[in-house]
């Protein structure tokens, strides 16, 4: 009996600090949610969900689910800018426990809680969890979508591959951004075939065949719109593609790293920093093969078919790579661990840099500060 109280005590003990963590990040992202009125994209948002549900389902040539969703919630609460923003919000804080869960299913329980720790703070999460659009929905979903992957390679049980093919297809049905995920997800099966058997491979794919066609219906409904949605017209193609593809992917990993509003030199060191901390997590000898080919593939892939897409010369946001940051910060996060291990006083120095990065930027968000460090 003592023993197992000891057990209960140690849990308790533990999860403190991960319960401390989530409660830090739901302050920052309710915070000051109606400061700001609507900007345009969020303007649409509040016209479909106001709007009946066949309307929408009728009209619109994106994923619906989301409207959907809301109109619903603020059904219940009232159609006030704290409620738009506040379901996404809530997604946002959903999105850290399973960031840890995430982590600790590929790393291990201390870098899920530095996992834990930079996703509560990070500026990039804290900025899409205060948007009335669908975009923390969708990282929420993704991450709940991979976990159940992960659970299944580890028990092979039918209910968890259902499970499987139920959260992905909600994902589908948000965005189309969150296609790049079950590509992503194949390939780590595929990479992995050798390791978990041709059966679970071939399992893997009827799977996603199944929630292909399911997904199907949606852009069949709106087929007609969807060549302009795809391909819009290019008022002037990129006359450089490597110089377009590098701006692309510097654009991206500023973001993720400093946020969406820090700029200046701060900005592309924050970048220039995160870079060298997730190519240290990728060659990190600490970084296990099942994790590496999970995370190369989350990463790498929908990056690869964003920029092969010709909207993406039109239009292009690293929101669309939303599916992708999990393994970007947990990559980082194992290059910091690394550092921890190997060459301690350069992992404090990185750190503290990181810490800095991660308040500036919060900083810069909140108080609108436009801060340029030179």
């Amino acid at each position: 009996m003592n023993h197992q109280y000891h057990n209960i005590d140690r849990g308790l003990r533990r999860a403190y600090p991960l319960f401390l963590i989530c409660w830090l990040g739901f302050t920052l992202r309710v915070s000051w949610l109606d400061r700001q009125p609507f900007w345009f994209d969020e303007g649409l948002t509040v016209d479909l969900v106001l709007a009946s549900p066949l309307y929408v389902l009728e009209t619109i040539d994106r994923p619906p689910l989301y409207y959907l969703l809301v109109h619903a919630w603020v059904g219940v609460v009232g159609n006030v800018p704290f409620a738009f923003r506040f379901f996404s919000a809530w997604w946002g804080v959903l999105v850290l426990p399973l960031t840890y869960r995430f982590g600790h299913r590929l790393m291990s329980r201390r870098a899920s809680t530095w996992a834990l720790l930079l996703a509560a703070l990070c500026p990039f999460y804290i900025y899409y969890a205060q948007e009335a659009r669908t975009y923390a929905v969708t990282l929420a979903l993704a991450l709940s979508s991979s976990l159940v992957l992960l659970a299944w390679l580890d028990r092979r049980r039918w209910h968890l591959m259902a499970l499987y093919a139920a959260t992905t297809l909600l994902c589908l049905y948000t965005h189309y951004v969150a296609l790049l995920l079950p590509l992503a997800q194949t390939a780590f099966v595929l990479l992995s075939a050798r390791r978990i058997g041709s059966r679970s491979v071939l399992s893997c794919v009827a799977a996603q065949a199944v929630v292909g066609l399911l997904f199907l219906l949606w852009p069949l409904h709106v087929w007609y719109k969807l060549p302009e949605l795809i391909m819009p017209e290019l008022i002037t193609p990129p006359l450089e593609p490597a110089r377009y593809a590098a701006d692309v992917l510097w654009t991206t990993l500023v973001e993720f790293s400093a946020g969406r509003t820090l700029g200046g030199p701060m900005a592309g060191g924050a970048a220039l920093l995160f870079l060298f901390l997730v190519v240290l997590g990728i060659v990190s000898p600490y970084t296990s093969s099942r994790a590496r080919r999970f995370l190369l593939s989350l990463l790498g892939l929908p990056t690869a078919v964003l920029l092969l897409l010709p909207r993406t010369a039109v239009y292009f946001s690293p929101k669309y790579l939303i599916v992708a940051a999990p393994a970007f910060y947990l990559l980082a996060i194992t290059g910091l661990q690394t550092l921890h291990r190997e060459i301690r006083w350069l992992f404090w120095v990185c750190a503290l840099l990181v810490v800095l990065i991660l308040t500036l930027g919060l900083a810069d968000w909140f108080f609108q500060l436009h801060i340029k460090v030179a």
